[in-house]
């Protein structure tokens, strides 16, 4: 449940497409993917693409940011803004061959309150690979409210002991 007194806009019509919309996540329904929203921002992080940069605004899906780290410090509480993580095809089984292997590896703190975080992954996939750079990490900590996390996969790669989400109220 949402806090008191926050306004979340209504949910898009879904409409047949090759990518069928992902639930709770406006916008991922649209024939070209998650572009806008209505109410929020969109920021985009892709780590594999080469073409991140974390001096970026990070709203083109074609100069994406390089972290998700910093696209936490650009999303604003509780106005339908998104973070869309790209996939990478570091996975056990992975076609490395085929470029974009390069995980999201990195630890986060989330303090914003009302905000998304999607990975955004082939259908019939585990989700976005999110790994640890040492043993013993948090991958993902939440101490705000209302905060969605879908799309994602959080593995150890063989270090041991990663906690994935750890959601510290």
């Amino acid at each position: 449940m949402p806090s008191s007194n926050v306004s979340w806009a209504p949910p898009l019509v879904r409409v047949p497409t090759i990518m069928p919309g992902q639930m709770g996540v406006p916008g991922t329904d649209s024939p070209r993917g998650l572009r806008t929203d209505a109410l929020g921002n969109v920021f985009y992080v892709d780590p594999s693409s080469g073409l991140g940069r974390d001096g970026r605004d990070g709203t083109d899906p074609e100069g994406p940011l390089a972290t998700i780290t910093k696209a936490l410090t650009l999303v604003r509480a509780y106005s339908n803004d998104v973070i869309v993580v790209s996939h990478n095809s570091m996975w056990v089984f992975a076609n490395i061959s085929k470029g974009r292997y390069v995980p999201v590896q990195e630890s986060v703190t989330i303090t914003t309150p009302g905000i998304r975080i999607v990975g955004l992954a082939p259908s019939g996939s585990l989700g976005v690979p999110w790994i640890p750079t040492i043993a013993v990490a948090t991958l993902l900590t939440v101490l705000a409210m209302d905060v969605l996390v879908a799309g994602l996969c959080f593995w150890d790669a063989g270090l041991g002991n990663a906690t994935g989400i750890l959601a510290d109220w």
